[in-house]
């Protein structure tokens, strides 16, 4: 019999600094983890599927919750996968309900879990405070400006490389060629 507790995680973005079991002495039923603070519920990836399904609308105090990372008991976990299941089965047989963007997990599970949906005693944990620190918004900021900095010094090494051709010998204004 497993007794312990059950984790649910995202696998090509999850990355272990210790056992996240060991900071939690009893789980909670379940476990939900907020995204970064600038990020909430009303993000189009959860607003918009959710508006058009249900008909729901978050507010701006309701926190990004993030599907790719849940922990709870092996009770609780149980009862969230069977809670999701049911609400996949909803927008599966609905037309409104259906969207070719990525992310409908993350819509149900905010879903669910602000209309009180997940087992008594589920809790969110705010970010970078428990044993999962959600990081994507801050790895998506460090990645695009990475990759904007990589392009600028591409950019700069075309330009340095470029000859500015001289107008009958005279010094093209600003260019100092």
């Amino acid at each position: 019999d497993c007794t312990d507790g059950v984790i649910l995680t995202d696998v090509r973005d999850a990355f272990f600094q210790d056992d996240p079991f060991k900071a939690v002495r009893q789980p909670a039923p379940v476990m939900v983890f907020e995204e970064h603070p600038q990020n909430t519920a009303t993000h189009w990836l959860t607003e918009i599927p959710v508006s058009k399904c249900r008909n729901y609308h978050f507010n701006d105090s309701n926190p990004m919750l993030c599907s790719g990372s849940t922990m709870g008991s092996r009770e609780g976990i149980l009862a969230y996968i069977e809670i999701m299941m049911e609400e996949f089965d909803y927008w599966k047989t609905r037309v409104e309900c259906r969207s070719n963007m990525p992310g409908d997990d993350q819509s149900i599970h905010n879903y669910l879990y602000y209309r009180g949906k997940f087992p008594e005693g589920t809790v969110s944990i705010p970010h970078r405070t428990g044993p999962i620190s959600v990081i994507g918004f801050e790895a998506d900021l460090i990645y695009s400006d990475q990759l904007l900095n990589r392009h600028m010094r591409a950019l700069m090494r075309i330009a340095s490389s470029v000859k500015i051709p001289r107008k009958a010998g005279k010094r093209v204004a600003g260019t100092g060629v």
